[in-house]
């Protein structure tokens, strides 16, 4: 069943239906075959039947078949049949005041063509004016469109036909086989819209076959649907007949309509015109979809800024880290600036809520250290203390993050204050007091407590400097603890390492110092680029004095610079065994300390030319040797005052003999 319905949209509910054609459609389909479908022609307001363009329009005012009903109530018939020129379908209509339905009974369930025609007439000014609305019903309510017959023209004997005007049938085009013995046929094709439903009409009037018999041929449409055409079924060959095809397009963008022979040797086929009109999709529809996409695009845009702010917060959390990642009291600390990068990570200086100084380093991914080495330098660090080594002032070990926190040693490394950089030049007396303070440290890490440690990484990048230019021996990430007497223990890294390995690095430390240019320089000839061997080489030819940095010219005695590299030749030995504990490195330098000290007082007693007493400075000490290497001060005493320069020239002389070592 479907519903035909009017309703008002205004006051006046008025509708000028002539007639309601319901033509059920044809879907083809590659194996559909094609059938009849029921029609249904109504002659509005009328009680009498009337033909127009071949089909008989039966009024809705004659009872018999229940097929069609309508809503009487609230209905207004109008006839003009006596004064209109217009064709009868046109010379009555119902007019409806209220919402009323026309109701056909279906035989066959699917798509649906209806046709409406209007005419507002001229007895009847108010019909023009009307607004109503039409729906088809069929299990839900479908609008078909807001009707206005405000703007119209009055002139019924040139209305719309219901086939198609006279100058349409006029041409034709036709099939002529007589002489071929194949099956021809001619073809149209037009470019629409892939996968839409169009509507096709073909107009046909045989202007050409006079004859009785009959010319009767085929109609495909795409190929894969043919219709026999017979004029004969539509009233004789000199009736104008239409036949109306709903097709869906495929994905080639065409739409081809033909026609064909029946058999060869015959000439039939004719088409006098082709309307091709395509299903408009309903607007609703198409506001559905654009509702999902905007949603969708809303969605996605919205999980792109949820997932931005989350990425955001993880940074923010990760750099808050940095700040307040560290336990009480370090979690407000500052980072106030990048000052270095090491093989564990960046290294930054901080400050305390007390407003001290601290050196942040903070593990990276990637770094080539990791856990345990960041273990190994809270170990090591946790149970020693001493001058010449950073002291560890906290740390934090909490969700991947790894940080060290350092006293904060203000001037930097010993290379960058020896070559590849504006700092100014130490002095000979400045490097000889790094040296020493390195030195110590070092002998302090080797038998300074019952598990010994070997710092295996000695180099000029790993002694800072505080503001005092005192030597601090950092980074033990790669440390080893060993029990004394005993071989090291397992728990150290795979990088191997004794006593003596860390001695002959503290060598070349030294002839760093000295030399102020890097252990390995590839820049450099061949034969000089390895420090260590050219500066032994030069040792050997007695050319020491080319090797040795330009700014000390001057500030080093020939017999203290032999002294010197007598002691860094020694922790360069191939051969481990033959080189010095630290112990002894230390005391050497010390000694050489000594010697220059020895220097300078010489060179001041010879510049005064003497008072009559001496008074030596107080000497450096080594915190592991007794008083025997130390000059006390009665000692100087006991070489009393004397004005002559023999008597002070024997006093420096003594005084150095007894700082030889036993």
């Amino acid at each position: 069943m479907a519903n035909l319905c009017f309703q008002d949209s205004v006051s006046l509910f008025v509708t000028m239906v002539v007639i309601i054609l319901l033509l059920p459609h044809v879907t083809l389909s590659a194996t559909s075959t094609y059938s009849r479908p029921d029609k249904f022609y109504v002659n509005c307001g009328s009680d009498s039947n009337v033909t127009y363009g071949n089909q008989t329009f039966v009024g809705d005012m004659i009872s018999g078949d229940n097929s069609v009903s309508f809503t009487r109530e609230g209905t207004e018939v109008i006839n003009q049949s006596g004064s209109s020129p217009a064709p009868e379908i046109y010379r009555t209509a119902r007019i409806f005041r209220r919402p009323s339905h026309y109701k056909f009974q279906l035989n066959s369930v699917g798509l649906h063509f209806l046709r409406l025609h209007f005419s507002a007439g001229s007895s009847r000014t108010e019909l023009s004016t009307a607004r109503f609305t039409v729906s088809a019903t069929y299990g839900s309510n479908h609008p078909l469109r807001s009707f206005s017959l405000q703007n119209f023209n009055e002139t019924p004997r040139s209305g719309s036909e219901l086939i198609a005007p006279d100058f349409v049938y006029r041409t034709a085009k036709t099939i002529v086989s007589s002489d071929c013995i194949f099956m021809i046929n001619v073809t149209w094709s037009f470019k629409v819209k892939s996968n839409y439903r169009h509507f096709i009409r073909a107009h046909f009037f045989d202007i050409k076959n006079n004859e009785s018999q009959p010319s009767d041929f085929y109609l495909y449409v795409n190929g894969h649907w043919r219709l026999h055409v017979n004029p004969f079924d539509h009233h004789g060959l000199v009736t104008p007949f239409y036949i109306d095809v709903i097709n869906v397009s495929d994905g080639s963008g065409l739409l081809n309509v033909s026609l064909g022979n029946t058999e060869p040797y015959k000439d039939a086929g004719f088409l006098n015109g082709l309307e091709v009109m395509e299903f408009l999709e309903d607007s609703s529809k198409g506001s559905s979809y654009r509702v999902y996409i905007i949603a969708g695009c809303a969605a996605l845009a919205l999980v792109l800024v949820l997932g931005l702010l989350f990425l955001l917060c993880l940074k923010w959390r990760r750099s808050k880290k940095i700040y307040l990642g560290l336990k009480i009291p370090f979690r407000d600390i500052l980072i106030q600036l990048l000052i270095g990068k090491s093989g564990f990570g960046d290294v930054y200086k901080g400050i305390l809520p007390d407003e001290s100084k601290v050196a942040i380093k903070r593990g990276k991914t990637g770094s080539g250290q990791g856990m345990l080495e960041f273990q190994r330098e809270i170990q090591v660090l946790s149970r020693i203390w001493h001058r010449h080594l950073v002291s560890l002032t906290g740390y934090c070990d909490e969700n991947s993050e790894m940080i060290l926190v350092y006293e904060f040693i203000e001037k930097g490394t010993l290379q960058e204050h020896l070559y590849g950089s504006d700092l100014p030049s130490l002095s000979w007396k400045q490097r000889l007091e790094i040296c020493i303070g390195a030195a110590r440290g070092l002998h302090y890490l080797h038998s300074g407590s019952e598990e010994a440690i070997i710092h295996r990484d000695v180099k000029s990048t790993n002694i800072l400097l505080d503001e005092n230019t005192v030597a601090k021996v950092v980074d033990f990430g790669i440390s080893k603890l060993v029990v004394r007497n005993q071989e090291p223990i397992s728990i150290s890294t795979n990088i191997k390492g004794t006593y003596k390995s860390d001695v002959y690095s503290f060598g070349v430390v030294l002839l760093e110092v000295l030399c102020a240019r890097p252990a390995l320089d590839r820049h450099l000839p061949a034969e000089q680029q390895n420090l260590a061997d050219w500066a032994m080489s030069c040792k050997s030819n007695g050319v020491v004095d080319k090797i040795v940095d330009q700014r000390l010219v001057g500030q080093i005695e020939p017999k203290i610079l032999r002294k010197f590299m007598e002691v860094a030749e020694k922790c360069l030995k191939d051969n481990g065994d033959e080189r010095p504990s630290m112990a002894n490195v230390s005391w050497e330098l010390e000694y050489i300390m000594r010697l220059q000290m020895m220097t300078i007082l010489e060179d001041s007693v010879a510049c005064c030319g003497g008072d009559g007493s001496l008074v030596i400075p107080r000497l450096m000490v080594s915190d592991s040797f007794s008083c025997n290497s130390i000059v006390q001060e009665d000692q100087v005493k006991k070489y009393g005052s004397t004005n002559s320069s023999h008597s002070q020239t024997r006093v420096l002389s003594q005084v150095i003999e007894g700082m030889v070592p036993p």
